[in-house]
């Protein structure tokens, strides 16, 4: 029997959670085999939504990182105050943050399916995060090559990618933070190494959680 039901296109990193679902439903006798058919020809595998969100990931990496050397640089923000410039960056980051819950609380804008957008605005709103955190120090007075920098982007990072479940977020604060914690090390050889093991040991303590 063909589903009456028009079909909805899903990315194809969800293909395998979805037959694996359904089959486990046909296991336990909740569903019968031609329900199950019913059930899968409702969803159709988008190769183009998987190449729309890598490019857009690329496009907002290249975007985020714009926008942290903008802040660096300090190009058309000389004229305004320290204050004022931590404070638009900060309101930046929050706007961002508050264009990623829309995102996310909506399947489809128009035609556009959502879930791509929700990929990119993430890793947006990590890079953004960054970018906050310079300026905030840049304001205070901090110097730019101070590591613990590093360490509150990378925290921050990690906790919001924990907090949404989001995994461009989370590679963005492992990066960041292998970089701090790489900074911190570098006085020693044998403090590399050493580091390197312990910080295995807790990135499969953090994956397993």
């Amino acid at each position: 029997m063909e589903s009456k039901h028009p079909t909805e296109t899903i990315p194809p990193d969800r293909q395998a959670w979805l037959i694996e679902g359904v089959e486990r439903w046909k296991s336990d006798g909740l569903i019968e085999g031609q329900a199950a058919e019913n059930i899968l020809s409702r969803y159709t595998v988008s190769v183009r939504e998987g190449a729309a969100r890598l490019l857009l990931i690329l496009g907002t990496s290249v975007f985020g990182i714009g926008m942290i050397w903008l802040i660096a640089s300090n190009l058309g923000w000389e004229s305004m105050s320290p204050f004022l410039r931590a404070a638009g960056a900060i309101i930046f980051w929050l706007a961002l943050v508050a264009a990623a819950e829309t995102i996310a609380s909506r399947k489809r804008i128009g035609p556009i399916n959502t879930a791509p957008l929700l990929v990119a605005a993430h890793l947006l709103v990590a890079l953004a995060y960054g970018g906050a955190i310079f300026q905030v120090a840049q304001s205070l007075q901090v110097p730019a090559f101070e590591p613990l920098l590093l360490a509150a982007w990378s925290a921050g990072a990690l906790a919001y990618a924990y907090a949404v479940r989001s995994v461009t977020s989370l590679v963005v604060g492992i990066v960041v933070g292998a970089g701090w914690y790489l900074w911190t090390l570098t006085d020693s050889g044998a403090a590399v190494v050493l580091g390197l093991a312990l910080a295995s040991f807790a990135a499969t303590s953090v994956a397993a959680v």
